[in-house]
């Protein structure tokens, strides 16, 4: 599925894209609140100044995703792999990192509050806004 293939799907009211292969999507700027994203391959994918509260990333793969002042709010990172994204100035508050590797993943200047690290790997909150609910 290609990534313009999700955004007409989700303008139609389809919220499921669990495992799809996103590499390399072009999502600046976009909403995709709600949807279920859980297991889909984001490697290199840019979703820079984009919305995604509440969205379902769990155990999908986001290696050098750029989500870059993007609103993250609730969204599910459950046992993602997130190493080298770029998460600086992102809304993440109440997001779930639970288990997600974070290795060389970029915070600074995040807003981090109530967001869940437990188990996460490689977590540098350094230069971040906030207090999260739990740290790695």
């Amino acid at each position: 599925m290609a990534d313009q293939e999700v955004l007409s799907s989700y303008a139609e009211g389809q919220r499921d894209f669990a495992n799809a292969p996103l590499r390399d999507a072009e999502w600046s700027g976009v909403d995709l609140s709600g949807a279920n994203l859980s297991g889909a391959d984001l490697t290199y994918a840019d979703l820079s100044d984009a919305t995604f509260t509440g969205t379902n990333f769990s155990q999908a793969t986001l290696r050098l995703v750029t989500f870059t002042r993007s609103r993250l709010q609730l969204a599910q990172f459950v046992q993602s792999r997130l190493v080298e994204a770029d998460l600086r100035d992102a809304d993440v508050r109440g997001a779930d990192f639970r288990g997600a590797d974070l290795s060389k993943a970029q915070f600074k200047g995040a807003y981090v509050d109530g967001a869940e690290f437990q188990g996460a790997l490689g977590a540098n909150l350094a230069g971040t806004l906030g207090t999260p609910r739990s740290l790695p």
